[in-house]
């Protein structure tokens, strides 16, 4: 094992070692920008969803999720706050968890909803 691998290798278990010592209580008392600062996923059930979601801190953790989890659907806290911003309806939220459950990498890049003529068009 070279230099770089160890190094990297330390950097894991240091990861590991920060997030075993945050508690569940401690991750639900969190601000979101201090959420935000640490390398942090959160399984959460959704019930307007029917389903569970991972909340990720960052685009980079999301990514750990989903290389452990192929099938799971990550939020980053970037996705997060533009879902607060757009304030969607239950069915747009669905329509936008069906999206990121159809294309895996997909995320949510604005906070704005647009309006469609013919309501059965939604997608």
């Amino acid at each position: 094992m070279g230099v770089i691998d160890q190094i990297r290798e330390r950097q894991r278990e240091r990861k590991r070692e920060l997030s075993s010592n945050l508690t569940s209580d401690l991750i639900l008392g969190m601000k979101l920008s201090e959420f935000a600062r640490h390398d942090i996923s959160l399984r959460i059930h959704s019930e307007v969803l029917s389903c569970d979601v991972w909340l990720c801190s960052n685009e980079k953790t999301a990514l750990q999720v989903k290389e452990d989890k192929p099938g799971a659907i990550t939020y980053t806290i970037n996705e997060l706050r533009k879902l607060y911003k757009l304030q969607p309806s239950p069915e747009d939220l669905r329509a936008i968890h069906d999206t990121k459950s159809i294309f895996p990498r997909s995320k949510i890049i604005d906070s704005s909803l647009k309006e469609t003529s013919d309501k059965s068009d939604r997608t």
